[in-house]
């Protein structure tokens, strides 16, 4: 049985203990599908005080384990679902246990305060190999996929890790995003971007992977800065975003994740019709990553071109070059797979 109600007792009055000086962080295993209180799969949280001892102890509380998915600290190699540990030291590292997964799609909820303000956190992801930012004041959700390679459901996978702020290469990255007009803005803002040089903005693609969808350069501001950059193309759906700082010596930080979701249509777009340049430009929305038939018929029903597109996450649109002798007039483009059917008039003058 799982012991949910007494961890959401913990996370619902983390910040407000009669202990109010006490660091505490707590974590939660999320089911990446509906919302909810149902959501939730397991959970975990660490109380930092001098009164207790960082070995496991008398303060700790061993972990119970479900039937599905598990979520715990792993303390030389005892699993605990609750943890007391001495007052925050340099490099204080929380190991993460996650095992028992029964989906694809999930997230990691931390919930932190009381940490001084000389000090970081991350997120280790041992499998994508990169430190994610961590709020220690306020709440930070962590999507992530698990894939066919074995290295992504790992039981190690993540660690948390706590940090001297000074370790940090980069200024503090916020990120934030929202749906406008067609597509989504993200915007973002840094404290301070003089050994900045530009910023890649990455998107979750559905492999569990962040992809680079754009690229800013800085303004080189000896201080805070903002940005924003619309993404045309999202997918259907939840959409994830992180901003990627990249400076002078080909160092890289990560900002945390923003969830955006996204409700378009599915569907084919023509740019330029009538075609200019004997070119067919095309956008596919919501249609899903694969590969998809192409045929174009002429106003007698003959078939005059056939082709097959790789369809990508990342492409904002497909360039299809026509014969050079077409006629003029007024043509069928069809567009399927397995899936989907979309037809289109087009017109070449």
């Amino acid at each position: 049985m799982k012991n949910l109600l007494l961890l959401a007792f913990l996370a619902i009055s983390l910040c407000a203990s009669s202990q109010a000086n006490r660091c505490k962080l707590a974590a939660q295993l999320l089911l990446n599908t509906n919302g909810g209180s149902q959501n939730c799969a397991d959970g975990l949280v660490v109380v930092f005080d001098s009164a207790f001892s960082s070995e496991v102890g008398p303060e700790d509380s061993h972990k119970f384990i479900n039937v599905d998915e598990n979520m715990a600290i792993n303390r030389n190699n005892v699993l605990l679902s609750i943890e007391g540990r001495k007052p925050v030291v340099d490099n204080d590292t929380i190991p993460l246990k996650i095992w028992k997964y029964k989906h694809t799609s999930y997230c990691i909820m931390f919930q932190a305060c009381n940490f001084p303000a000389n000090v970081v956190a991350v997120l280790k992801d041992n499998y994508l190999h990169i430190d994610i930012p961590i709020s220690l004041t306020d709440t930070t959700t962590i999507p992530f996929q698990l894939t066919s390679d074995s290295n992504s459901y790992s039981a190690d996978r993540f660690c948390f890790v706590i940090k001297p702020a000074s370790t940090l290469s980069l200024s503090t990255v916020t990120i934030g995003a929202a749906v406008k007009d067609r597509g989504i803005m993200v915007n973002w803002g840094v404290e301070n971007e003089l050994k900045i040089s530009d910023y890649t903005i990455e998107r979750l693609a559905r492999n569990g992977q962040f992809i680079s969808i754009g690229n800013v350069k800085s303004k080189g501001n000896n201080g805070p800065a903002a940005y924003r950059w619309s993404d045309s193309y999202p997918l259907n759906g939840d959409n994830y975003y992180r901003i990627k700082m990249n400076n002078n010596a080909n160092e890289a930080t990560y900002s945390a994740v923003a969830k955006v979701t996204y409700k378009g249509e599915s569907g084919v777009t023509i740019f330029s019709n009538p075609v200019t340049d004997n070119v067919i430009k095309i956008r596919m929305t919501g249609m899903g990553e694969g590969d998809y038939n192409m045929f174009l018929y002429n106003n007698g029903g003959q078939r005059v071109l056939a082709k097959e597109i790789h369809h990508t996450e990342s492409d904002a649109a497909t360039s299809i070059a026509l014969p050079t002798k077409m006629r003029a007039g007024t043509y069928l483009l069809l567009i399927q797979n397995q899936s989907h059917k979309i037809a289109r008039q087009i017109v070449i003058p």
